[in-house]
């Protein structure tokens, strides 16, 4: 008797790079099976999109599934934290565990999908190629190949969760949208921007974890929106007042118009957001999508190191700049009192410097998202 092997079908598992429990808080059906989308590209609006194949690609994170696995247990805990904020309308402690948790979910987030894989890949293929274009053997072919690694997300993704600690000086409060136009999310639903540095006009990255006026924002359902900012720049609401309601349609119009900018793909939202809403917003918008997502510079010296002229490689992200103003955030006298001076990277504080070197120390390489 021979025994012949069954055949099987290549291990190729769907992994999600944004979480279906979170997509199903914007979910436009009871069940939470299916959700409103809209392709910024093709500029097409489905009604009803599957979540289950929303946000995700096959072995995105691995074949072996481990990244995966663990990314679940992570997001149980989450989710029930998220629950647990969106029905309380209460948000956790300051510095408490679940602040930490809270942290962990939303600087993962912004880690672990495709715009941020893609990211990591044009900065690994930028600066390789700087590195290797005056090397005889390789020069002439460089710009017929893309340079990059297998699983970005999981590279990501990791570095992002030891560097944690340098966001967790950051206040953070709850916005309660109380008009009749929900908050929409997308396929990269963590934003990251700096109000504070783009009106001081700082050439180079801005939105680094450890910069000076760091905002990061995340809708958590159509009705609320988390937001962690500096509070030695900006105020939000009152000084105890931890849910800050709005009111106002042009602030959501704003917040909306920053998911479409930061979208890497698709937006998703309940039945309650309408094709022409979201035409408005592609008119609006599509001048401030960014046609790359990193810059990588180089700058020559004059000075000689072993006979050869040195330089060094600047890589930092392409931040999105729209001149943004939302009424609910007013900056503080003494920010706007800041002097810019000739420093090339403006730390948030002392304390954030000081846990950047026991990082450093640790790791002994940083990317250059932190600074």
């Amino acid at each position: 008797m021979v025994l012949k092997r069954k055949k099987t079908k290549k291990n190729k598992k769907s992994q999600h790079y944004v979480p279906r429990f979170y997509l199903k808080y914007f979910s436009s059906t009871k069940d939470g099976k299916n959700i409103c989308l809209f392709n910024i590209k093709k500029e097409i609006f489905i009604p009803s999109a599957s979540i289950k194949h929303q946000a995700c690609s096959p072995n995105f994170y691995g074949k072996d599934r481990v990244v995966e696995n663990n990314l679940g247990k992570i997001e149980g805990v989450i989710a029930n934290l998220i629950s647990e904020i969106l029905y309380l309308k209460k948000l956790p402690i300051q510095y408490s565990e679940k602040h930490l948790l809270l942290l962990i979910f939303i600087i993962s987030m912004h880690s672990r999908t495709k715009y941020s894989a893609e990211e990591l890949n044009e900065s690994i293929d930028k600066t390789f190629k700087i590195i290797f274009k005056d090397h005889p053997e390789v020069k002439d072919e460089l710009q017929n190949f893309k340079i990059g690694i297998k699983y970005p997300a999981t590279f990501s993704l990791g570095t992002a969760l030891k560097i944690v600690p340098v966001a967790f000086d950051l206040e953070f409060k709850l916005l309660f949208n109380k008009t009749n136009i929900p908050f929409i999310t997308s396929d990269n639903p963590v934003i990251k921007y700096n109000q504070f540095l783009e009106y001081k006009k700082v050439y180079g990255g801005i939105t680094g974890l450890a910069v000076k006026g760091i905002q990061i924002l995340l809708p958590l359902n159509p009705y609320f929106y988390i937001v962690f900012y500096d509070q030695g720049v900006y105020k939000i609401g009152n000084k105890k007042q931890r849910v800050v309601e709005i009111n106002n349609i042009r602030d959501i119009n704003s917040l909306n118009l920053l998911q479409f900018i930061n979208a890497n793909e698709n937006l998703y939202f309940n039945k309650d957001i309408n094709q022409i809403y979201l035409d408005s917003l592609s008119k609006q918008g599509i001048k401030f999508r960014r046609e790359k997502k990193i810059n990588v510079n180089e700058y020559i010296s004059n000075n000689k190191f072993d006979g050869q002229k040195s330089s060094l490689i600047l890589s930092y992200a392409e931040d999105i700049k729209i001149n943004l103003n939302l009424s609910f955030i007013k900056f503080l006298k003494k920010a706007k009192r800041y002097e810019l001076g000739n420093k090339a990277v403006h730390m948030r504080n002392e304390r954030v410097s000081k846990i950047i070197d026991l990082i450093t120390e640790k790791y002994k390489t940083l990317p250059r998202k932190i600074r």
